[in-house]
């Protein structure tokens, strides 16, 4: 396992804080391109500065007000008492008790306001399953002492907020550089030897040290690359920032990571996401094999601790490690690292044990028919990422083709699973800008990774049908990406044969959008 030196550390921060420069001028480059994006897909994110998402103070009770009496829609300056103190939503039981917000910890109205919607709406998005241990929702809540964290909370939130014409994009970019530039300066600050790590943290009882928030901070910041539909190379930057300081804290050398909450979350943030990201790319994951993270002795306690890895991920621990191992030995294929005597022995061994699980998993859905319908959402999409482990596993570590008879019964299962998971009603469908978001938050990576190799009529037509669906709930420009590049390569199936495991490639590595 590579481990990075203080030295090499310091170095890999300072090429960090000097791409942030070049992020936030990218920020401002794709801005009229953005507008365009937004136009195609049918939201107005340019409008009048009174912001429409009136859900603050009720669950959709105010817009519903105003609707019935002919008022105008109140501005958001209409949320603040004659004093000028902000009302504190009101908040269902889900969620934790938010302190009242003050001068000291927001600048102004629109700042509360993409904070509440953060803990309403997204935190929930965020998390596969959301439950009253979203760990999300608990770093809102830490983020209100760690000024860094909290910009980029509410950059976040910004930038979601405006893909569905609740603020507009000036807002969304402002906020977004604010949150950069607050991540720049505390990595600019002397950074002491004495730095927190997990040991210190376990003994001390730590709930959030500055260490913890930057980090926290950092792996938001790929979400909010995503919602923007950014280059992909700013969340790698990301990413890779964030894994050496995982290596510095000592949270990817040790299980007691597993001991506190927030360092468990961030461990299980950063690799799922290092997955996904390393999945779409074709790229060899930053998490090694010999890292306690991917050992099978603790398959039990990442998804039986809270925060529970599979709630987070929609993806139980023992199917993401099936898929880190492919990768890596899909990587070894490509490098020529190994005798291919070696990788497929290993191949063979995994497909045995995947399939083994696989088997198991059938059984335990069988048994939970009868259970709360979230719940077996939950397993069904979990067997949709064991499959998407199948279909890696077949394309890029044996390179079989996309008709061959084992890659279409691994789409078949994954759509049959997907087909089960219920599409989240849109925004204010069941009368409520706050619907809690499903297990369909967490189908991004199954779903479009399986739609590049459908062949069927059929099949391509209920993708698009779904990505629609999906699209008016979840409107994430990177959702639009995917989805082309699902259709230029059924494009190049349908023409010339020659070489058209190539072309597809070719189309595939041209695209940098990912969701997760």
């Amino acid at each position: 396992m590579v481990q990075s030196g203080r030295p090499h550390y310091c170095n890999q921060l300072k090429v960090y804080r000097s791409n942030l420069h070049s992020m936030l001028l990218c920020r401002f480059l794709v801005y009229a391109a953005r507008k365009e994006i937004s136009s195609r897909l049918g939201f107005v994110c340019e409008y009048n500065a009174g912001i429409k998402w009136s859900s603050i103070r009720t669950i959709g009770s105010v817009t519903k007000e105003h609707e019935k009496s002919g008022q105008p829609q109140p501005s958001a300056q209409s949320f603040a008492s004659s004093d000028d103190t902000v009302v504190q939503p009101k908040t269902p039981s889900l969620f934790p008790e938010l302190p009242a917000p003050s001068s000291t910890v927001f600048s102004d109205i629109d700042e509360v306001t993409a904070y509440t919607y953060y803990v309403h709406r997204l935190a929930g998005d965020l998390q596969a399953r959301d439950s009253l241990h979203n760990p999300y929702r608990r770093l809102a809540v830490l983020a209100l002492n760690h000024p860094v964290l909290l910009r980029t909370i509410i950059s976040c939130a910004s930038e979601y907020m405006a893909l569905n014409g609740l603020c507009s994009m000036q807002t969304a970019i402002s906020q977004h550089t604010q949150a950069i530039q607050s991540i720049r300066t505390e990595l600019s600050r002397q950074r002491s030897p004495g730095t927190t790590t997990i040991s210190e943290a376990v003994s001390a009882g730590v709930d959030m040290s500055k260490d913890q928030a930057l980090l926290s901070a950092i792996l938001l910041q790929v979400a909010v690359v995503a919602f923007s539909s950014s280059a992909a190379a700013s969340a790698q930057t990301h990413l890779t920032s964030a894994f050496h300081i995982l290596n510095e804290l000592g949270y990817l050398q040790t299980p007691r990571t597993m001991d506190l909450f927030v360092p468990k979350a961030l461990v299980q943030r950063f690799a799922m996401v290092d997955m996904a990201v390393c999945a779409y790319h074709r790229r060899r994951p930053r998490v090694s094999l010999d890292t306690w993270f991917i050992q099978s002795e603790h398959h039990a306690a990442l998804d039986g601790v809270q925060p529970l890895f599979v709630e987070m991920t929609g993806c139980s621990h023992i199917v993401f490690t099936f898929l880190v191992r492919v990768m890596h030995l899909a990587a070894d294929v490509h490098e020529c690292s190994r005798p291919k005597s070696d990788i497929y022995s290993d191949a063979f061994a995994l497909e045995t044990e995947m399939r083994l699980h696989d088997q198991e998993n059938q059984q335990i859905i069988a048994m939970k028919a009868s259970d709360a319908a979230a719940e077996t959402c939950s397993i069904v999409l979990c067997r949709a990422f064991t499959h998407v482990a199948f279909l890696l596993l077949f394309r890029r570590v044996f390179a079989e083709p996309t008709p061959s008879v084992r890659v279409q019964h691994s789409i078949s299962s994954i759509f049959s699973c997907l087909k089960n998971v219920p599409v989240t009603p849109p925004n204010g469908a069941s009368g409520t800008h706050l619907v809690a978001s499903g297990v369909d938050s967490a189908s991004g990576l199954p779903f479009y990774l399986a739609a590049r190799e459908a062949v069927t009529v059929e099949d391509q037509d209920w993708i698009r049908k779904r990505h629609e669906q999906w699209r008016q709930v979840y409107p994430n420009p990177s959702r639009v990406r995917l989805m082309e590049v699902a259709e230029k390569i059924w494009q190049e199936r349908r023409g010339s044969q020659d070489q058209v495991e190539l072309r597809c490639e070719d189309v595939e590595r041209s695209c940098e959008a990912y969701l997760f």
